[in-house]
């Protein structure tokens, strides 16, 4: 079975889902998530919640939030039901499918030859040399930090 990094457009699908851990933005894993329900009766277990940062058709990069981190799923999927709980609307006709928010055009999607809409655009991977942020309190002192790793190996805080 083929793994893919495109993402469908899926009317079923009841939240967005993502199996690739390298196009989180930002990622919650400790904790419960529970599980999908598969429509053969099978379940596939949600290892986390979080944000993914595409960039769209159009250039513009929006963030989707609340995805499901689920990686045996095999096909990453943008949940059109989740879209219309947002206010937004979607239209299909033979070629593709299109999702707007009033009269603005949000996404787009073609249809491949076994009618699946894939996504016009791309998760953007999170960058590995951003610096890492980590709120620290120290009684009634709240700080923020921002590279966390002090030279000559004096103190590191690490995720």
């Amino acid at each position: 079975m083929r793994l893919l990094k495109k993402w469908v457009m899926d009317s079923p699908a009841s939240k967005h889902i993502c199996r690739d851990q390298e196009m989180f933005d930002t990622l919650k894993t400790d904790g419960e998530f529970g599980h999908f329900n598969l429509g053969n009766g099978g379940k596939m277990k949600v290892e986390g919640i979080g944000s993914v940062r595409m960039k769209l058709h159009d250039g513009d990069i929006r963030t989707f939030s609340n995805v499901r981190f689920v990686p045996s799923v095999v096909v990453n999927m943008i949940s059109m039901g989740e879209m219309t709980s947002q206010g937004y609307k979607y239209a299909g006709s033979k070629w593709g499918c299109k999702v707007y928010k009033g009269i603005h055009l949000a996404l787009q999607g073609q249809k491949n030859k076994d009618n699946l809409c894939y996504l016009d655009g791309q998760a953007l991977k999170r960058s590995h040399d951003s610096k890492v942020k980590k709120k620290v309190k120290f009684s009634n002192v709240e700080e923020v930090l921002g590279d966390t790793s002090f030279g000559g190996g004096v103190c590191s805080l690490s995720n």
